[in-house]
């Protein structure tokens, strides 16, 4: 209905056009984000490798790629990952006591995850 009342001004129906086009280019990039639901740290999992080792592995729900894990806890971790999965490697501080791994994510459009927490012995 809008389009019919340009066409119908003095403005012709070439304006009209460049009117909904420009209208369109006004949208504010954080329309783009609306209903995104933030990630979701699914199936986190540790298991101690012996020597003071652990690895930890999890993957992401929701949110938009590229993902990015941030891993604490322990000492020396080091983290890797793709594709919504995420692996981490590490150093317990003392061998045969509970050691508790944290790690929160983060998606490309800077949403955060609940913080997610796995408890192991280490050996």
């Amino acid at each position: 209905m809008k389009l019919r009342s340009l066409r119908s001004s003095r403005l012709g129906a070439g304006a009209a056009t460049a009117a909904l086009i420009g209208a369109a280019v006004l949208v504010p990039a954080s329309a783009a984000r609306a209903g995104t639901e933030p990630p979701i740290i699914a199936g986190l999992y540790c298991n101690s490798w012996g020597a003071n080792q652990f690895f930890c592995s999890m993957s992401v729900e929701g949110g938009i790629s590229p993902w990015t894990s941030y891993w604490s806890g322990a000492a020396n971790v080091s983290s890797f990952g793709s594709h919504g999965e995420s692996y981490t490697l590490g150093t317990c501080t003392t061998q045969g006591l509970y050691t508790q791994v944290n790690v929160v994510t983060s998606d490309g459009y800077g949403y955060y995850s609940a913080p997610a927490s796995f408890g192991f012995t280490c050996a």
